[in-house]
């Protein structure tokens, strides 16, 4: 199998190359049965990470944030287990929409006890809906059918009404200038009402996004606590951060191979 790897991890990776997988080749590539691939698959489906067809699996549509919880989702996992790190039993937290904060919000139904989650993303809420230990506040607004999420006056209105001790968000890019940065707007406003309702702000994403820049500003450098990221993360990079005073968390890779 080449790079030791989670039969998951290799699955996801395949379908996000190419597009489409089909049980004969990946019961072959992973050395297992085709019914116990069929049973991958399904519980993938289950999650909303693919669309069965027959004969295997396609990815979710394109520009749909369910698709963009299959890229790179293994390391986003790891990530969003690190951040769930943070949070307390008992805790009320606010997550932004996103797909590395999608994964946070289930990694603190498996781990935590009585959380509650503040939340714009309608996605998020339907994700763990069925996680008994959590308890859900989705703030209404505009409705963004992309990313599942709702902004706008009334949005940001209703964030207004809470004040916690953390918020998670996600992010596209970063610029030592301006900091932190968004592909859209109407979500950049509600990153900055959930800035001025906590009292520590946690970036969390893969490190790549460290190479990139955003159309809109999140929030500035000095803004944010602590970051969440990955053991890819370049020390140029590594020392940036730090330099802004800000934490910094990395994930580390699990190189395990699942049968």
């Amino acid at each position: 199998m080449g790079k030791k790897q989670s039969r998951k991890e290799l699955i996801l990776h395949q379908l996000s190359t190419m597009g489409q997988v089909h049980v004969t080749s990946l019961s072959e590539l992973c050395n297992v049965s085709q019914v116990t691939i069929r049973t991958d698959l399904e519980n993938l489906e289950k999650q909303g990470l693919l669309q069965r067809i027959h004969g295997g699996a396609v990815q979710n549509r394109r520009d749909d944030i369910a698709n963009r919880l299959v890229f790179d989702h293994a390391n986003k996992e790891r990530i969003a287990d690190l951040a769930a790190s943070l949070v307390n039993d008992g805790e009320t937290i606010m997550i932004e929409s996103g797909s590395t904060c999608t994964l946070l919000a289930q990694a603190l139904g498996k781990s935590k006890h009585d959380v509650t989650i503040i939340t714009n993303s309608v996605f998020i809420a339907r994700y763990v809906r069925e996680q008994p230990t959590l308890h859900v506040i989705l703030i209404g607004g505009e409705y963004q059918a992309e990313s599942e999420a709702c902004v706008g006056p009334l949005a940001r209105l209703g964030l207004s009404q809470y004040y916690t001790e953390k918020c998670f968000f996600g992010f596209d890019g970063f610029d030592a200038r301006i900091g932190f940065t968004g592909s859209n707007q109407s979500r950049a406003e509600i990153v900055e009402v959930m800035k001025n309702q906590c009292a520590k702000m946690i970036a969390l994403s893969p490190s790549g996004k460290f190479s990139q820049r955003g159309l809109v500003k999140l929030v500035s450098p000095n803004e944010v606590s602590i970051v969440v990221t990955d053991e890819q993360l370049g020390e140029k990079e590594k020392q940036m951060i730090l330099g802004f005073g800000m934490q910094v968390l990395q994930s580390q890779a699990i190189l395990e191979v699942t049968n």
